[in-house]
Formats: C-alpha cells, sequence, structure tokens
C-alpha cells in the first residue's frame, strides 16, 4: 500500500532503501562479470581436457603400434605385407625433444587451467561470503530503519491524538462560550431595546421638559455601554 502524498518525505528508511538498491544492483553486477569469468575458465578447461586426450589418444595408439613393433618376427613381416597394402608414409620431422615438449606443453597448461579454477573457485566463495554479509547488513540496517520509522509514527501518532482530544475539548468549550455569548447579546438588545424605548418616549416629553437630568444621562450610558457590548 503507497504512503499518502501528504506523508511522503525522503526519510531514513527512503535512504536505506536507496542505499540496498545500490547494494543489490551492485551485487548483480559483480556476480554477473564472475559468472562471465567462470564461463570463460570452463573454456579454457574444456579445451585443456580436449588436448590432454586428444595427446593420451595419439600415444596410447602409437604404444600400440610400438608394442606391436616390438613383438614383429621375420615370419609376421610377411603376414603384414600380405595384409597392409597401404604405402607407408615417411616420418614426420618431430624430434624426441620436441615430442617430448609438446606433451609437456599440454599438462602445463592444463595444470595452469587447474591453478585458474581452483583460484577463481577461491575468489568466487569469498566473493559471495561478502556479498552474502554486505547484503544481509543492509537488510538490516533498512529493517532497523523501517523499526524506528514506525516507533517514530506511532509516537507522532499519540501525539497528534492527545493534541486533537485537547483540541475538540477547546472547540466544545468554545461552542458553550458562544452559546453563553449569545445569550448575553439576545438578553443586551432587550435591555438595549427597552432603553432605546425610554429614550425615543422621553423625547415625546414637552420641549421645556427636554432636560438633560440624570435619568437621561444613565439612559445614555445605558445605550453606550451595551451598544459597545453587543458589536464586540
Amino acid at each position: 500500500m503507497k504512503r499518502l502524498s501528504s506523508v511522503r518525505l525522503h526519510d531514513e528508511v527512503d535512504r536505506e532503501l536507496l542505499k540496498e538498491r545500490e547494494v543489490f544492483e551492485g551485487v548483480a553486477s559483480l556476480l554477473q562479470r564472475v559468472l562471465e569469468q567462470i564461463t570463460e575458465q570452463i573454456r579454457l578447461n574444456r579445451s585443456a581436457k580436449y588436448q590432454l586426450e586428444q595427446d593420451l589418444k595419439e600415444k596410447s595408439e602409437a604404444q600400440c603400434i610400438d608394442n606391436s613393433c616390438a613383438l614383429m618376427t621375420p615370419h609376421s613381416i610377411n603376414n603384414l605385407k600380405s595384409k597392409n597394402t597401404q604405402t607407408v608414409l615417411p616420418s614426420l620431422a618431430v624430434t624426441p625433444k620436441q615430442w617430448e615438449n609438446i606433451s609437456d606443453i599440454n599438462i602445463a597448461k592444463a595444470e595452469q587451467q587447474k591453478n585458474n579454477s581452483v583460484s577463481l573457485r577461491a575468489l568466487v566463495e569469498s566473493l559471495l561470503e561478502q556479498t552474502a554479509t554486505d547484503t544481509q547488513k543492509q537488510v538490516q540496517a533498512t529493517t532497523a530503519a523501517f523499526q524506528l520509522n514506525t516507533q517514530e509514527i506511532k509516537s507522532a501518532k499519540s501525539q497528534m491524538e492527545d493534541q486533537l482530544a485537547k483540541i475538540l475539548s477547546e472547540f466544545a468549550s468554545q461552542q458553550r462560550v458562544r452559546e453563553d455569548l449569545r445569550v448575553a447579546i439576545t438578553e443586551n438588545e432587550h435591555v438595549l431595546s427597552l432603553a432605546q424605548a425610554r429614550l425615543a418616549l422621553r423625547r415625546q416629553r414637552p420641549a421645556k421638559e427636554q432636560c438633560y437630568d440624570p435619568a437621561q444621562s444613565q439612559l445614555f450610558t445605558e445605550v453606550q455601554q451595551l451598544t459597545a457590548h453587543i458589536t464586540k
């Protein structure tokens, strides 16, 4: 479930998640390169294996021929001539040293590829252990950030709930005060209407009786005060 836009922010969880993605992408890229190295090493191992097998096959054939030569007698020569009518090919110009070098080279190449495979396997095992440690460490950091963020959200939510309760209480109090003010204003309006009616009635007195006496002064003062209270 996606967070609301009002609570989306670049917090510690986001930072750890970005680190986690970078770690996973880096591990995937590294393992891909290692996989390519392993594939190439397997190809080289197969090549060395093929050369050794071919050399061994040829030497086995040569050994069989030499064994036959060692067992050959004058009588067997005649039988061989009657059975084998192929033309004898001239020997290749390969010296004993060259013959020995060919086998040594194949063995050295195979040994080198074996050593390379051992080194590569050790490197892969080390990388797998290190990448597993790195990814696990980052996952733990992300989980810890989530847990901390959850606690912070829980604390903030509790504070907001307390504040909301206070605001609702204050709002209810203000509602009661408003109702009391309305009642007071209504009562003042009634009193003001009474004072204004009295003033209007006193203006109907004869001209000689239009005196600004204490009663008139009190009525004016009362009207002014009530008007000021009502308009506040």
